[in-house]
């Protein structure tokens, strides 16, 4: 499989960003469901050969679960059905991107974000103001997850979804650690 080079330069930002408030340290949502998943998948492989995963620009040593010192994340359910919607709040006051987020799922061997490329595209980010935070409505499907993405690359979800654990990590703030939170997707 070639090596693929992504490279952090200028992209459109995704319509999907809207203001939210000042983070009060008492935000309402949820974070994570109690206890590990009792279905995890063996592992979540795609078919084609040409597929690359997404690239993991954060640090697992410093991901924190809903909140760090700046910011807080938040979802409005911890279990969902296929094509039903979930809002991921963000609360900061930093500079960022709306599309600085991976979307995993647990596996027996990991988490594996569920997006990646069957091109040489690059896959990049700009930072704009985050004045408040940011709003993700996320149809939890294939191609709800995708348009939640960065419109500028062509990402695709493979294989097809499926029951299990989830998770949303924000790790588009500069200077910060990522922030996640997880919830249930029943298929």
């Amino acid at each position: 499989m070639k090596r693929r080079s992504f490279l952090l330069g200028s992209t459109g930002i995704a319509g999907l960003s809207g203001c939210l408030g000042i983070q009060s340290g008492n935000e309402s949502g949820n974070i994570r469901p109690e206890g590990n998943p009792t279905d995890a998948p063996n592992e979540f492989v795609c078919e084609s050969s040409e597929f690359n995963r997404h690239l993991k620009p954060y640090d697992s040593d410093n991901l924190r679960w809903g909140d760090t010192d700046e910011e807080s994340l938040r979802v409005d359910g911890l279990s969902f059905n296929y094509g039903e919607t979930a809002e991921i709040s963000l609360h900061a006051n930093e500079r960022g991107t709306s599309d600085s987020f991976n979307f995993e799922i647990y596996t027996e061997n990991g988490w594996r974000d569920v997006r990646g490329v069957v091109d040489d595209s690059k896959i990049g980010y700009t930072d704009e103001l985050v004045n408040g935070g940011f709003t993700w409505e996320l149809e939890l499907t294939e191609e709800g997850i995708i348009s939640a993405s960065n419109d500028t690359i062509p990402l695709e979800v493979c294989p097809d979804l499926v029951s299990g654990r989830y998770r949303f990590i924000f790790w588009g703030l500069i200077g910060d650690g990522s922030v996640a939170v997880s919830f249930d997707i029943d298929v």
